[in-house]
């Protein structure tokens, strides 16, 4: 086990929650390997406890390894060096894989699509983009009228009814 601040705790504790599922269930799987040992070395600690501290340090080596060429190397091993980087170039791939997937979703489209009838009936009327702009301001919900095109074409194939 080792001693951890409060500070470093808080840290790594905050690292954990940005790091993508499958790097998440990998340092999981280090702390229930973890628990199992530190549980033969203290038989009558309290299990919650254990496996507290068992999770903190399967973060602290999973950061450890992630910042590892911030370190000093005392081997001088450039093997392991760009081993470890090329690690951390597979990890950043599936931070970013993950980032795009959970882009968030827009208010404004969410709140125009739900007066997508609306605009289906105003079309059919033969009204114009800049006229049911105007609509959509007695809602105070100011749109351009290029997007509510954009959005149209999108959702109705862009028919106009």
């Amino acid at each position: 086990m080792k001693k951890i601040s409060l500070k470093q705790k808080k840290r790594l504790l905050g690292w954990f929650s940005q790091q993508p599922k499958s790097v998440l269930l990998e340092i999981l799987e280090v702390a229930n390997e973890t628990f199992y040992r530190f549980r033969e070395r203290m038989p009558g600690a309290a299990r919650p406890a254990i496996r507290y501290e068992a999770f903190l340090d399967g973060i602290k080596s999973a950061y450890d390894l992630e910042y590892s060429t911030a370190m000093k190397n005392p081997d001088h091993d450039l093997q392991k060096v760009l081993a470890l980087q090329e690690e951390k170039v597979k990890r950043f791939a599936e931070k970013r894989k993950e980032r795009l997937v959970r882009k968030r979703k827009s208010k404004k489209r969410d709140l125009i699509l739900r007066h997508l009838p609306d605009i289906q009936l105003m079309r059919a009327q033969g009204l114009s983009y800049p006229a049911i702009t105007e609509y959509f301001k007695r809602y105070h919900i100011s749109v351009h009228p290029s997007y509510i095109q954009q959005l149209w074409k999108e959702h109705c194939d862009g028919k106009d009814k």
